[in-house]
């Protein structure tokens, strides 16, 4: 099992805040997994401690428990007042009007608590809404490749080609053979549709929702707008309205199928709405759909950079402005600001198309230029240049 030391520490730091920590994700990404990683790191921290976990998928924990009575009188039996007390649900969401009994325990100083929901009937967005501001959000991205490699390991060029292809769904690992990976991860599209979109929305027409969805991933990384999907899809013979692909993107939104990234007006500090690039959460799905990875390589690399950068914490945006044609990504962590392109190779062709928007940045903020190069080096201008692998593996 992969321990996901991050997110762990992202735990720590809110523990006993005062709020509630709701984990979400993509299905299938390790959201149980890294609530149950978790209760161990505080078992073997403090012997001292009392965890109490729920899962509501079992069977016989069901049986006991199935409305809210029934879940705060299970809850507040196991509560000990002299201990501090971690209490874990897992798909909080099978009980009606849980908000109640979380909005009452939270109110416990000695009580903190963590939960777990499923898209299919409760989406975070809706859990958030439940909790009345009580409720700070985790969200667990797929593996990244840091995650899948040790100290070592003396296979970073052949484990990266790996990643590459299949992607950082936890449960791929499990395989071995391409077509058994590539069966898996359509197994989880097809589920997140089945489960997650149509037993939520009563979506009949699936194919609609399909065509869109592929129309995204074919466009990895392209610049789109509500407006411009519905007008190119409408030249391709698409009946759909424009309404009803809004409708179809935010579905896919919401299930963590594809994820979008704002561009962020350098020049007048602001976010512009309405333009956005659109990402897998997953590439190794978009890979295992399309199967040709050599037409995209290149948004492949931002696709593993963007995961890469929001896992470590930053807010990230497409960076533009009058003078500055495209940052790939501007990141944001507190007072920090990185300015990144992310290129395959670098050539007398492409270099001077690479770093031209660097130059036209006038603060001190840090600029990094990342492709699949062996040269690591700062140049005259303060352009940092670094290999991705490198740059993934934090050397």
């Amino acid at each position: 099992m992969i321990l996901r030391t991050s997110y762990l520490n992202k735990l720590d730091a809110y523990r006993f805040c005062g709020l509630i920590k709701v984990i979400v994700g993509i299905r299938k990404c390790g959201k149980s997994t890294l609530m149950r990683q978790y209760i161990k790191k505080l078992q073997d921290e403090n012997n001292d401690y009392n965890t109490i976990f729920i899962n509501l998928n079992d069977f016989n924990t069901r049986e006991k428990i199935n409305n809210k009575k029934e879940l705060n009188k299970y809850i507040e039996e196991k509560l000990l007042k002299d201990k501090k007390n971690f209490v874990f649900i897992d798909e909080v969401q099978e009980i009606p009007e849980f908000e109640i009994v979380l909005n009452s325990l939270s109110d416990h100083e000695n009580v903190d608590i963590y939960v777990t929901g499923s898209n299919s009937k409760l989406l975070s967005s809706e859990i958030s809404t439940l909790l009345t501001g009580k409720n700070i959000v985790i969200n667990v991205y797929p593996l990244v490749f840091s995650e899948l490699c040790n100290k070592t390991d003396n296979n970073i060029k052949e484990k990266f080609d790996d990643f590459f292809k299949y992607g950082g769904m936890p449960g791929r690992l499990k395989f071995t053979q391409e077509e058994n990976i590539h069966e898996y991860l359509n197994m989880i599209y097809s589920d997140i549709l089945r489960k997650d979109i149509l037993a939520r929305n009563k979506v009949f027409e699936i194919s609609e929702l399909t065509n869109i969805y592929y129309f995204i991933f074919d466009n990895l990384g392209k610049e789109l707008s509500y407006k411009n999907i519905y007008e190119i899809n409408k030249r391709n013979g698409c009946s759909l309205s424009q309404m009803s692909i809004i409708k179809y993107v935010e579905l896919l939104l919401d299930c963590f199928l594809i994820q979008k990234v704002n561009k962020y007006d350098l020049s007048g500090l602001k976010l512009m709405e309405n333009l956005y690039k659109y990402y897998p959460q997953d590439f190794g799905m978009r890979n295992a759909i399309f199967k040709n990875l050599w037409n995209n390589r290149g948004k492949i690399l931002e696709n593993i950079v963007l995961n890469e950068l929001k896992y470590r914490g930053y807010q990230v945006f497409i960076g533009t402005s009058r003078i500055i044609n495209e940052i790939d990504f501007v990141a944001k962590k507190g007072n920090e600001i990185l300015y990144i392109q992310v290129t395959e190779n670098l050539s007398s062709e492409n270099l001077e198309r690479e770093i031209s928007p660097f130059s036209k940045i006038k603060d001190g903020n840090k600029r990094l230029l990342l492709s699949m190069e062996e040269l690591e080096n700062i140049d005259e201008n303060g352009i940092h240049y670094k290999n991705i692998v490198n740059w993934l593996l934090g050397k």
